[in-house]
C-alpha cells in the first residue's frame, strides 16, 4: 500500500507590523496620557466646537468653527480630531483638504491647563499618521510668530518650514488671545514623508532682533557686514505681555514683522527656533 502524497502547507500569515508613523502617534499620545481619535458625530463635534471657543475666549457669540461646518468637512474628507484624557476632550483639531493633494490645518487648540504635557504634539502626530494612511504628503497651517512655544513645536520638534510672512491675514479678531493685535501669521508647510526638525547650534549667529528688557531692538539688515546666520528674538510669553504691557507687545509685533518679512523677502530662510527664544535664519549676503 502506497503512502499518500504529502500535502503542501502554507505558512500561517503573521500580522504585519503597523507603519512607523502610527507607532509615533501612539507613543506621543501615551506620553501625554491622552487618547487621540477622529470625531464624526454631531454631538461630539458640538463638544469640540465649544472646547475651541473656551480655549480662544470668544465672547461675540460666533464659534471658532461651527459644528455644522465640521460635519460638512468630515463628509468632504477633512480631518477632525480630539484628545481625551479619560474625563473628556481637552484638545481638538480641524483641517480641510487642500488642492490638489494636501491638508490645511485650520485650528488646533489645547486647554491651557494641559498645554505643557505634549498634547499638541500628540495631536499633530496623529494628524500626520492620518494623512500618511491616505497618501497625503504634506500639511500647511499658520501660527502667530510671537508665540514662542508654538514656534518651537512647529519648527523645531515637527520640522515644518516657513513659506511666507502674512500681515494681518485674518483682519481684526475678537477672541481673548488675539484682541487688539494684528493677526500676523507665519505660513508653514510640514513634509510628512521626510520631516526635519531638531535643535540648532546658534554659536556664531548675529542678533537681528534682540531683547532689551521688555522692548525689542532691531538691527539694520542692510548695514550688516555679511553674516550667514541671524537670530530674531521673540518674548518668552507674548500672551502675558499683552495683558501686562500692551504697548510693549505692540512694539514686538511691529519689530518682528519688519525683521522676518524683510529677511524672507531678501532670500533668508528660517531654519528653526531655538530653546532660548530665537528664530534662526540662514542665508548669504
Amino acid at each position: 500500500m502506497s503512502l499518500p502524497e504529502p500535502v503542501a502547507t502554507m505558512p500561517l500569515p503573521t500580522a504585519a507590523a503597523p507603519p512607523e508613523h502610527r507607532g509615533d502617534a501612539q507613543a506621543a499620545a501615551a506620553r501625554a496620557q491622552v487618547t487621540v481619535r477622529t470625531l464624526h458625530d454631531i454631538t461630539e463635534l458640538r463638544v469640540a466646537s465649544a472646547l475651541l471657543d473656551q480655549i480662544w475666549g470668544a465672547d461675540d457669540g460666533a464659534p471658532q468653527v461651527d459644528p455644522r461646518l465640521m460635519v460638512a468637512l468630515s463628509e468632504a474628507g477633512g480631518y477632525l480630531a480630539g484628545a481625551d484624557d479619560g474625563h473628556g476632550l481637552i484638545a481638538a483639531a480641524v483641517a480641510f483638504p487642500r488642492h490638489p493633494t494636501g491638508l490645511h490645518s485650520h485650528i488646533v487648540g489645547v486647554l491651557p491647563s494641559s498645554s505643557n504635557r505634549g498634547v499638541g504634539t500628540a495631536l499633530k502626530l496623529h494628524q500626520r499618521s492620518w494623512c500618511l494612511d491616505r497618501g497625503i504628503p504634506s500639511v500647511t497651517w499658520t501660527f502667530d510668530p510671537l508665540v514662542a512655544r508654538n514656534a518651537h513645536l512647529n519648527l523645531t520638534r515637527l520640522g515644518a518650514t516657513v513659506e511666507k510672512y502674512l500681515v494681518d491675514v485674518y483682519g481684526p479678531m475678537n477672541d481673548a488671545l488675539n484682541r487688539d493685535d494684528p493677526s500676523d501669521r507665519l505660513l508653514v508647510r510640514w513634509d510628512l514623508v521626510a520631516p526635519g526638525g531638531g535643535e540648532l547650534d546658534v554659536l556664531g549667529s548675529e542678533p537681528f532682533v534682540d531683547l532689551n528688557g521688555e522692548v525689542p531692538v532691531a538691527m539694520d539688515l542692510a548695514g550688516m557686514s555679511g553674516p550667514t546666520r541671524l537670530l530674531v528674538s521673540v518674548p518668552p510669553d507674548i500672551e502675558s505681555l499683552r495683558r501686562t504691557n500692551p504697548e510693549a507687545a505692540r512694539q514686538w509685533r511691529v519689530v518682528v514683522r519688519d525683521a522676518l518679512s524683510s529677511a524672507l523677502n531678501a532670500g533668508w530662510v528660517v531654519r528653526g527656533f531655538d530653546r532660548t527664544g530665537h528664530y534662526v535664519l540662514e542665508g548669504r549676503r
